[in-house]
């Protein structure tokens, strides 16, 4: 009895240190391009002058304008416009020639989806490129009156009034393209606050359909709030709000009743 005790305890130890010795789950990573030399404005970028880093993808919010892997047939021999130490992260606007539009930026089945916002309705004062927002708007689902939803989470800002990701930061904060006049809003009258400011985020193609369909249903105009990089839904999570499925699949016609 005492052996069959022995064995079965042996047995036990054997299975907890067999399940102890598994490896745990590597964190999932991003693949970011970094200096290998000491460079000069000037200099040309060779194969042998950048190497592949993995980066923890949870802290991906704070190398955001860092050069991806698979960007690099953009890279190599261009030349750097900026003293590059060795070690360093390099930035799209480290280069000499700026990407002629914003699809050098964009991954594959994403596109850039403009939002016209009042300065007033969003922290155009703090915001910038690669930063991550929510988008908000008040509409009416099921015949209920108008309420506030958080339309989608997490969206990368790809530009703001011209200032797009990969160019240095403009000399006299945002920059911003000629615009008109601040216009009267004919409900009450009044002025708006400034001229209305245009926000390029980044989404897949079809969420950018339904997007596009529920912001017809909007109440007002949409507002824009600033997310913390480190506490952005992980890509997969970015999609229309649930509660506003219905509206995501049609559009609001210019004769239909405002409820």
């Amino acid at each position: 009895m005492a052996s069959r005790r022995i064995a079965l305890c042996a047995a036990f130890i054997a299975v907890s240190m067999s399940a102890g010795c598994k490896k745990p789950k590597p964190p999932p990573t991003i693949r970011l391009l970094r200096v290998t030399r000491d460079m000069e404005p000037g200099d040309e970028i060779g194969e042998n002058d950048i190497e592949v880093i993995a980066f923890p993808a949870q802290f991906e919010g704070t190398v955001r304008n860092v050069v991806a892997e698979d960007r690099l047939d953009l890279v190599i021999g261009r030349e750097v416009r900026q003293p590059t130490a060795k070690g360093q992260w390099l930035f799209w606007y480290h280069l000499t020639r700026e990407p002629d539009g914003l699809e050098w930026f964009l991954p594959p089945g994403y596109v850039a989806f403009p939002i016209h916002v009042d300065p007033g309705k969003a922290p155009t004062d703090i915001l910038r490129p690669n930063q991550v927002v929510d988008i908000l708007g008040a509409v009416s689902v099921g015949g209920q009156p108008p309420r506030f939803y958080r339309i989608i989470s997490s969206v990368r800002v790809l530009s703001i009034d011209g200032w797009a990701v990969g160019s240095p930061p403009p000399r006299h904060g945002r920059a911003r393209q000629p615009r008109p006049e601040p216009r009267t809003q004919p409900a009450d009258g009044k002025e708006a606050i400034g001229p209305p400011c245009v926000i390029s985020v980044q989404l897949p193609e079809v969420v950018a359909l339904e997007l596009a369909n529920v912001l017809t249903h909007l109440v007002g105009d949409a507002r824009v709030v600033l997310r913390p990089m480190d506490d952005a839904l992980p890509p997969r999570q970015r999609r229309i709000n649930r509660e506003l499925s219905t509206l995501a699949v049609k559009v609001k016609t210019p004769d239909a009743k405002t409820q």
